[in-house]
């Protein structure tokens, strides 16, 4: 019974995070496009070119560790009509229990692989800022204790990775600036499309089957220190990935920002130009 209970619990750890910040990159990213009114689908395009192909790839990366047989790609074709930017074919064997498992993780893929994608490009493009980051999130970081504990490292750790990602002497950096453009782009299109969310259905039921499995055999042929031991080691993963996932959302928030303040420039412009205009027209109506 303990179990089954703790492959559910886990399932939802991985869940819960994923589908919250998943909805909320959807909000924001429909925010954003309002907010951008004629500037929308020049901006999509734009942050496409690089948020696309990560976007896609994490798709076929999945594909590859639960050996989906992939079909087509299209990292970055633009398709107005269909709303869509690019996409992956795969296929799997519907008799394999890892392989549709598997569905679930390649669906949600752009959250977890965008999400450390993140690092991995922070590393590449500013490894001054990398570095500070990873300080300020080690020294923060809770690798064991309650679920309410992880929970709340979870965001304090968050806080202390952006506050260090803003030092003064980090912005001064033109890497800096190139490697917010590009995690940006990435972060707006972490979003799950429907098409995603619905693959994922498939594998939820049998994920936590295989989790039941692991926690199974763990308390059956080991010692209670070894299923301790996995536990710990999972949920501090997750962890791990759920603040980068925050990490990641803190740049969908930025472009939500940015948009707003240009929104702002543009009515305040707007509102100047039309004064100026009735102005002049009761100049020209008075006679001389």
């Amino acid at each position: 019974m303990n179990s089954i209970i703790e492959a559910i619990f886990q399932f939802l750890y991985i869940l819960i995070p994923i589908i919250t910040i998943g909805l909320l990159i959807n909000v924001l990213m429909k925010i954003t496009i309002r907010l951008a009114g004629g500037l929308a689908k020049p901006m999509i395009f734009a942050t496409g070119l690089i948020g696309v192909p990560v976007h896609e790839l994490s798709h076929v990366i999945m594909c590859i560790i639960f050996k989906h047989k992939i079909g087509e790609i299209k990292l970055f074709k633009p398709d107005i009509e269909n709303a869509s930017l690019g996409y992956v074919t795969h296929f799997y064997n519907k008799k394999s229990l890892y392989q549709k498992a598997g569905c679930f993780f390649i669906g949600v893929a752009p959250i977890i692989i965008g999400a450390l994608s993140m690092i991995l490009l922070l590393n590449l493009i500013t490894p001054v800022t990398a570095y500070n980051v990873s300080i300020a999130m080690s020294d923060n970081f809770v690798s064991s204790g309650t679920t309410l504990n992880r929970i709340v490292s979870v965001f304090s750790c968050t806080a202390h990775m952006l506050s260090a990602f803003f030092n003064p002497s980090s912005i001064r950096q033109i890497s800096w600036w190139v490697f917010s453009y590009v995690a940006c782009c990435v972060a707006m299109h972490m979003r799950l499309s429907p098409s995603d969310i619905k693959g994922s259905l498939t594998g939820i039921v049998v994920t936590i089957f295989i989790l039941f499995l692991i926690n199974l055999f763990l308390l059956v042929f080991f010692n209670n220190a070894s299923w301790q031991s996995y536990l710990n080691s999972f949920y501090t993963g997750c962890s791990y990935i759920m603040t980068m996932m925050l990490f990641s959302l803190f740049f969908n928030i930025i472009i939500v920002i940015l948009f707003t303040i240009i929104g702002a420039f543009r009515k305040l412009f707007a509102r100047n130009n039309k004064t100026a205009v009735n102005t002049g027209d009761d100049k020209t109506s008075n006679p001389l």
